[in-house]
């Protein structure tokens, strides 16, 4: 069974830098349904770009094997807080004729929530999980989720999330 043509999954700076930040259970729980979204891009097909912002380093190790399983990945640096601000990232997209995104990731306040407004002022259809974003532990009170609610296709779970990819 293959994807939406047209959908995309952007993992947004799920970097062992950041992921320490967060409790124990709080990390567990991102990089388990990270890994099951994962699973499901690939075998489905669903292509995904794994963005990492540059001077936080590499990828949480069993993540980024799992984007690299997935048959139509990509990985991104950027060096702000917007995915958008390297311009390979649009231009993937445009070349798999991607207008609907699924954006996850971390720091949701501020990476995820800034690469998710540039992509819906560039047009993109954007959806998200409160299971698949997070902010760290000296963040937590930094609110997003009413944006991100009023702002994006938004699912309690993710595997409602799944279900429409």
């Amino acid at each position: 069974m293959s994807a939406k043509k047209n959908t995309a999954v952007v993992v947004v700076d799920m970097q062992q830098a950041f992921l320490d930040e967060f409790t124990l259970t709080e990390r567990v729980r991102l990089v388990d349904n990270h890994f099951d979204l994962l699973e499901h891009c690939k075998t489905r097909d669903v292509p995904v770009v794994g963005l990492r912002y540059g001077i936080y380093g590499d990828y949480y190790p069993r993540l980024e094997f799992k984007i690299d399983e997935v048959p139509r990945h990509r990985h991104i640096w950027k060096d702000s807080n917007d995915g958008f601000s390297n311009p390979a990232l649009k231009e993937y997209l445009e070349e798999l004729s991607i207008d609907r995104l699924c954006i996850t990731g971390i720091n949701a306040a501020f990476c995820v929530k800034s690469t998710t407004r540039s992509a819906l002022d560039k047009g993109f259809q954007v959806a998200t999980s409160d299971d698949l974003i997070g902010n760290a532990i000296k963040l937590k009170h930094t609110p997003y989720r009413d944006w991100f609610k009023e702002s994006t296709t938004w699912f309690n779970r993710y595997q409602d999330m799944l279900r429409t990819l």
